[in-house]
């Protein structure tokens, strides 16, 4: 507790640079990554991102200095230089995106390893830490470093904020941007370009290998929680700025513990939450959904042919004659109905639909006829066809779309 006191202090220096420069990071990775994501450019921010050590090594090699100005720079220009590539092979071969993707990735990446087995070698190999771009090194951000992408994410943003309408519309339909005169080729160059300074800023922190996450993971959370682009926006920049805060604290209270990866898993955590608990789109939901929309149907399927069968009593044997699901299941879902009152329980195993029951029954055959008789005029079908399809579809149906069948037919 003393360590997470003392972190909060923010009385150390790295400590302040270290967690301000991953928040940041977080923020603008996961705003970028959102339009990355809904473009299905998703991959790209892999490459760009591997594709940036050989400008890391090379602008170390010209000028033998490790400055994070100059690096970002040689990041710069070797990752527009894939983006570029990417597009070229792509418009101009017959190889497709997934396959100039895996080509430009693999060269890119391996000849910076292998500028950075020939760095090894170099006089100033040991002070140079350029192996570290590979995983990050959050510890060797600085004042200067936080200032630099605190200036970067504000203009970013900025931008974003300009050219909002543009990204959007781009993002889902970029034919129907093209037709109202957008200028979709600008639109997509800033884009690629945001991208580009985002993970050239990112690498000294997260590395190359795990820079894609930053953009991805965070937004694939966002995602779980709405179709909203704004909200999805704002989501996913709480969730970067959660995982840059997390990951520092986790790597302050254990020296072992290196930052940009754990802001990874923080996110990648984040992310498998979202997709088990995430309302109408996590696993649970989808999953009680399913259950209670079976146990509708079979509640609807048993009141309708109580109505039909009998209008006063039948065997509970006759019953599930008709029910053909697992017996254990039918009598749970009897249970229920006879909770709500819809079904009353007689001697001997036998049932009886109460005035509400049976007012449900009516209206659900009600529907069923009206199906049939849709179905039958508009699809042509014979009549001993209707009723098993009517019989699927009867269930999910309101008033509105109850009041359109009365009036097509």
């Amino acid at each position: 507790m003393e360590k997470i006191t003392e972190f909060f202090s923010f009385s150390d220096t790295t400590i302040l640079t270290v967690t301000l420069g991953s928040i940041l990071l977080g923020i603008l990775g996961s705003v970028v990554g959102v339009f990355t994501y809904l473009r299905k450019r998703v991959l790209i921010g892999d490459v760009i991102a591997h594709s940036v050590l050989p400008g890391l090594v090379l602008g170390f090699l010209v000028l033998n200095e490790k400055s994070f100005i100059v690096l970002l720079i040689g990041a710069l220009i070797s990752g527009g230089l894939s983006s570029f590539l990417v597009d070229y092979i792509t418009h101009h071969s017959k190889l497709k995106t997934d396959a100039a993707l895996a080509l430009v990735l693999g060269v890119f990446f391996g000849f910076g390893t292998f500028l950075l087995t020939k760095l090894q070698g170099h006089s100033g190999a040991s002070q140079a830490g350029i192996d570290a771009y590979l995983f990050g090194q959050a510890a060797a951000i600085d004042l200067f470093d936080v200032q630099v992408i605190g200036v970067c994410c504000v203009l970013l943003l900025l931008t974003l904020l300009i050219f909002f309408r543009g990204f959007n519309i781009l993002s889902f339909d970029e034919q129907f941007a093209y037709s109202i005169g957008m200028p979709t080729q600008w639109l997509k160059f800033v884009l690629t370009s945001m991208t580009i300074i985002t993970v050239a800023l990112g690498v000294q922190l997260v590395g190359v290998v795990l820079m894609s996450a930053l953009l991805i993971t965070p937004t694939s959370a966002a995602r779980f929680w709405t179709s909203k682009v704004k909200i999805m926006l704002l989501l996913a920049a709480l969730f970067g700025a959660f995982g840059g805060l997390s990951g520092a604290l986790i790597s302050y209270l254990n020296y072992r513990m290196p930052t940009g990866p754990w802001i990874v898993i923080v996110l990648s955590f984040l992310a498998f939450l979202s997709f088990v608990f995430a309302p109408k789109k996590g696993v649970l939901f989808r999953l009680f959904s399913n259950v209670f929309f079976k146990i509708k149907i079979q509640k609807e399927n048993i009141l309708k042919d109580l109505f039909l069968l009998e209008n006063e009593t039948i065997e509970i044997e006759e019953l599930q004659e008709h029910q053909p699901s697992q017996s254990v299941f039918n009598r749970w879902v009897q249970r229920i109905l006879v909770y709500e009152k819809k079904i009353k329980k007689m001697e001997n195993r036998r049932f009886t639909l109460t005035a509400l029951g049976r007012a449900q029954g009516s209206k659900i055959f009600e529907r069923h006829k009206l199906w049939e008789k849709y179905i039958g005029k508009y699809m042509h079908l014979m009549r001993d066809h209707v009723h098993t399809d009517a019989e699927g579809i009867e269930h999910i149906i309101d008033e509105e779309i109850e009041r359109d069948l009365k009036s097509s037919i």
